[in-house]
Parts: structure tokens; C-alpha cells; sequence
């Protein structure tokens, strides 16, 4: 799993040394076919999609809150249910 991204109070010399991590992260779980949750995408996206700050995931603008941790865990599901259908654990 990749990280969230971090608040603005953070500073944008934070989330680019984070996006860096996360580009690596991405790289290593396609190089080796594993599963992967990108939460740093996963946030921007609920912010363009729901047209609403990322922030209100976050407790503290690092760590997600309850909605934040939903969002997580739903996608956290999808992929472990793609790896699944994907190994033929489950008819597709």
C-alpha cells in the first residue's frame, strides 16, 4: 500500500519527496505483479471526483479518519479481490 497524500499545512517539499516514494512503490509492485493500494492516488482522485478537499479524510492532515479509513478498506478489498480472480482463486 502507498501512502496518502499529506495535508497542505505539510508543505509541497513533503508531498514531492512522498510522490517520489509512491513512484517507487508503484514500480516495485509492477515490476513483481503484486497487488497495490495507491492512496496517494486514491485521495486525489476522491478530491476530483467528489469535487471536495482530500483533507477531509484526514485527522491531522497525514492520517486518514473514519471516512478516509473506509475509502481505504474498499479499495483494499477490490484489489485483493482482482488478485484473487486474477490467480483463479474465484471463477471469474
Amino acid at each position: 500500500m502507498a501512502p496518502n497524500i499529506l495535508g497542505n499545512h505539510y508543505g509541497d517539499i513533503q508531498n514531492k519527496r512522498l510522490i517520489q516514494y509512491v513512484d517507487v512503490v508503484c514500480g516495485l509492485a509492477r515490476e513483481y505483479k503484486t497487488g497495490l493500494v495507491n492512496n496517494c492516488q486514491l485521495f486525489n482522485q476522491y478530491q476530483l471526483e467528489a469535487g471536495i478537499s482530500y483533507e477531509a479524510l484526514m485527522l491531522d492532515g497525514m492520517h486518514p479518519n473514519d471516512e478516509g479509513h473506509k475509502l481505504i478498506a474498499k479499495h483494499i478489498m477490490n484489489e485483493i479481490m482482482n488478485i484473487l480472480k486474477r490467480d483463479r482463486y474465484f471463477p471469474r
